[in-house]
């Protein structure tokens, strides 16, 4: 670990700050991700399986598209009156009906 010099408090304060949002970034918003697929996995797809789906052979997306999908797992950040807020949204759309192919009625 190097060690940083500050000419003044502003200087200290900003390196702070900016080591706080990275962290917030990485480890915190990474450890939510982590947390969010392991309830969804408790309360989602561990607890019921769709038979509107299942009867038809059509695989849940989970972690390719679906609610698992890290991609779908969006973090902001906002920053008032020095307080850092962070938003997590899991931004993934429902699936209302399966992708069907309608030549040989197979589901895709």
């Amino acid at each position: 670990m190097t060690k940083n010099e500050f000419d003044d408090l502003d200087s200290l304060f900003e390196a702070i700050e900016n080591d706080i949002k990275e962290s917030m970034n990485n480890e915190v918003a990474e450890e939510m991700r982590d947390e969010h697929i392991e309830q969804l996995d408790k309360f989602v797809y561990d607890s019921y399986e769709p038979s509107q789906w299942s009867q038809r052979n059509v695989p849940r997306r989970e972690g390719n598209g679906g609610l698992k999908d890290r991609a779908n797992m969006i973090t902001t950040f906002n920053e008032k009156n020095n307080i850092i807020e962070m938003e997590f949204r899991n931004v993934t759309e429902g699936r209302t009906s399966p992708p069907v192919s309608y030549t040989d009625g197979t589901y895709a």
